[in-house]
């Protein structure tokens, strides 16, 4: 399929793609965003299993909450 202008009919143009460049941008964002409430709520509940193991089960339950994105 051609692309043309539907002014004059001209074959001489460049497709932008601006539809597909803004949807991508929001789908980057929305993902980025997603991630980090996954890893915040996954860091929280490791820490919480963490406790039982004291201040340095604490610091590994977040830290492999986070990882698992919980």
């Amino acid at each position: 399929m051609s692309i043309y202008c539907p002014k004059c009919g001209s074959h001489h143009v460049i497709q932008r793609n601006m539809g597909r460049k803004v949807g991508g941008s929001a789908g980057m964002i929305a993902g980025s965003a997603s991630g980090a409430v996954g890893a915040l709520g996954g860091a929280k509940t490791g820490a919480t299993l963490g406790m039982i193991g004291g201040p340095p089960g604490i610091e590994l339950g977040s830290l492999v909450g986070a990882m698992m994105g919980l």
